[in-house]
This record gives C-alpha cells, sequence and structure tokens, in this order.
C-alpha cells in the first residue's frame, strides 16, 4: 500500500473524485443525446423503404434488424441507469442502498469496483460510432475508470476522501497545536525557574564552613552534628502550704 500524507491523499482522492463525477455527467448528458438523435432519426425513416438492405438505419445506431430499436433504446436505457448509480456511488447516497444491494459500491469497499464498472460502460459505447461529444466524455470516462482501479495499491480511499476523515484531521491537528502551545509554556517556564539563583546555594556558599581558612579556622572534614536542643530549666512557682496546728496556722 502506498503510504502517502494524510492531507495529499485527502486532496488527490477527492480530485479524482471530481474527475470521475464530471465524466459520468457528461457520458449522461451524452446518453440522452444519443437517444433524442435515434429517435428522430426512426421518424425520419418510419415509411423510407429504400435503406431496407442497410445495417443500420441512416442516421443512427439502431440496427436494422427485428426488434433492432428496442434493443438499442434498451442498451442507451441501461447506460443511464448505471451512469445514475456510479454518480450516486460517488456521493455516497444512500449509504444503506449500496450496503444492501451493491456491496462493491458501498464506503466500506474499495474504488476498484467503480472503475471497473465505468472502464466497460466507456468501453461499450465507444464500440460503436460516436460524435465528437460522446466520444469525449466517453474517453473522460475511459481515464477516471483506469484511474480508479489504480487506487487498489491505497488503503482505505474511500475513508481517507470523506469529510468525516477531514474533520477528524482539523481536530486532531488542532489538539496537536494546543499541546505544542502548553509544552512550549511548560519549557519556558521551566528553563526560568532553573535560571532563578537559588536560596540554599547561596546560603550554601556564604556559610562559615565554605570560607577561606584564616584566623586558624580549619574546614572540618568530619560532620558536624547538631545538638539538640535542650528546653531551659523552668520550675513553676509553689503555692505556700497552710499546716493546721492547735494553736495557730503556720505557713511554710
Amino acid at each position: 500500500m502506498l503510504s502517502l500524507a494524510s492531507k495529499p491523499k485527502f486532496f488527490l482522492l477527492n480530485a479524482l473524485r471530481a474527475f470521475s463525477l464530471l465524466s459520468l455527467l457528461f457520458v449522461f448528458i451524452a446518453n440522452i443525446v444519443i437517444m433524442a438523435q435515434d429517435v428522430q432519426a426512426l421518424r425520419e425513416n418510419a415509411h423510407n423503404k429504400d435503406h431496407e438492405d442497410c445495417e443500420y438505419i441512416e442516421g443512427s445506431g439502431v440496427p436494422n434488424q427485428p426488434a433492432g430499436n428496442f434493443r438499442a433504446f434498451l442498451s442507451i436505457s441501461l447506460n443511464i441507469v448505471e451512469t445514475i448509480i456510479l454518480i450516486l456511488s460517488e456521493i455516497g447516497f444512500p449509504a444503506s442502498f449500496f450496503k444492501k444491494w451493491i456491496p462493491c459500491l458501498d464506503n466500506e469497499h474499495s474504488l476498484v469496483g467503480l472503475g471497473v464498472l465505468e472502464l466497460l460502460l466507456a468501453a461499450q459505447m465507444m464500440s460503436h460510432f460516436l460524435e465528437t461529444f460522446p466520444l469525449v466524455a466517453c474517453f473522460f470516462l475511459l481515464i477516471a475508470g483506469i484511474f480508479n482501479i489504480c487506487t487498489m495499491y491505497f488503503d482505505r480511499p474511500k475513508f481517507f476522501r470523506s469529510y468525516a476523515f477531514w474533520k477528524s484531521s482539523r481536530a486532531a491537528n488542532d489538539l496537536k497545536s494546543v499541546e505544542s502551545g502548553v509544552s512550549r509554556t511548560y519549557s519556558a517556564h521551566n528553563r526560568t525557574i532553573s535560571a532563578a539563583p537559588s536560596i540554599f546555594t547561596e546560603k550554601e556558599h556564604s556559610s562559615p564552613a565554605h570560607a577561606p581558612y584564616g584566623f586558624a579556622r580549619q574546614e572540618s572534614s568530619e560532620p558536624v552534628l547538631s545538638r539538640p536542643l535542650s528546653p531551659p530549666n523552668y520550675s513553676p512557682p509553689q503555692r505556700p502550704m497552710m499546716l493546721a496546728t492547735k494553736n495557730r496556722n503556720r505557713v511554710f
């Protein structure tokens, strides 16, 4: 599978979808034009018996055979119906209809089935004589069918060309930008804190233990153990005691 970035894949597949829709629309119009020309030719040659030995009715693609009119118009009608179905498949509506009746054209499958049907439709119409406009429309549809078949090398092309994928990718990009902004703010805050002077470092450098030697003071290599502070000697005041005697009270 080809691994392209999400945005180029989205625009590339949607450009192919637009080209395919335009080609199908041209083929739809071309089939209506062909049907109108055949009807007009049949009306003009309805009572003309000079061309009974011809293979086709003059000015049309209707074969001069029994039930030739029916077969010609049936073929054009089927082409029109197929074109409408392929247009709806490119749009993706209705999804339940394609999922139930034509699974190869639903949104869960690739574009290979669509490309094969476009290729067959263009080849079937180009096998007969066509004027300039129908011929160009079928040629465009042939190219679109080939490109859709080549999308078999892409992973889930119908998902990557959908609006839901575009919306989810935009939400993911917004979340990523927010996270990057938060991370930049956090890193700048950490740099500010690391650049600020430490109070404990200043105290350590200003303590006498780290001062240079002088006045017969040497730095001791042994750790200094701090004595626990003993509470001050304090005695609560004593209340005088009264002793009862026979004659008088004595105070001590």
